[in-house]
């Protein structure tokens, strides 16, 4: 039995699929919450302590002038990340610095999902 209850953390940019999203995740009998995503800071990283994150979708795009930003904490913390739509394109925005072999070679090595 496991001594930790898992959690997964919806860090929510504005989807309208948010709550759907979270209620699939509870359905498999999985813990999860979800924050806004300028609600999320370091010392409620470290209260969570997520085992993984969704950063969700949303209607804008990193683009836009006053786009909602990733925070770095999330990365850090070297958790799983799903990133659906908006979600991934602040992942790319913020890991445009690795080189793309090397990017695609993490993603190849440690994309393991369970149906």
């Amino acid at each position: 039995m496991k001594s930790k209850l898992e959690t997964i953390l919806i860090v929510d940019y504005g989807s309208q699929y948010t709550q759907l999203i979270a209620r699939r995740i509870r359905e498999l009998e999985v813990f999860c919450l979800v924050y806004p995503f300028n609600k999320i800071t370091k010392k409620i990283l470290n209260e969570i302590k997520p085992s993984a994150f969704i950063l969700s979708g949303g209607p804008r795009s990193v683009l836009d002038k006053n786009a909602p930003k990733l925070n770095q904490e999330i990365l850090k913390m070297k958790k799983p990340v799903l990133a659906i739509c908006y979600g991934m394109q602040l992942v790319t925005k913020n890991l445009k610095e690795l080189n793309c072999m090397k990017l695609n070679m993490h993603l190849q090595n440690n994309l393991l999902i369970k149906v």
